[in-house]
């Protein structure tokens, strides 16, 4: 098969470009990678957050309900003198 020099030249045009595009790719999924650790740590913080929260909103819970008691025994201490 002979092929002409304008038909090589396009296909090396084209292997070329395919080239170029392969290692913009490259490049964009090496940066995806090097963020991993930071967006791995930023996962971290949010569900060490999230925790936090939630221990919040129980030690919350607790002093609500310890408060409401401490009303309750002094509303009867005061009912019972």
């Amino acid at each position: 098969m002979k092929m002409e020099i304008g038909e090589l030249s396009s296909i090396c045009t084209l292997a070329k470009n395919e080239e170029s595009a392969i290692r913009e790719r490259l490049k964009q999924v090496q940066i995806k990678i090097d963020e991993l650790p930071y967006l791995m740590q930023r996962i971290e913080l949010s569900i060490e957050r999230d925790a936090l929260r939630q221990e919040l909103l129980s030690a919350e819970n607790k002093h609500g309900n310890l408060l409401s008691e401490m009303e309750f025994v002094k509303n009867k201490t005061v009912v019972q003198d």
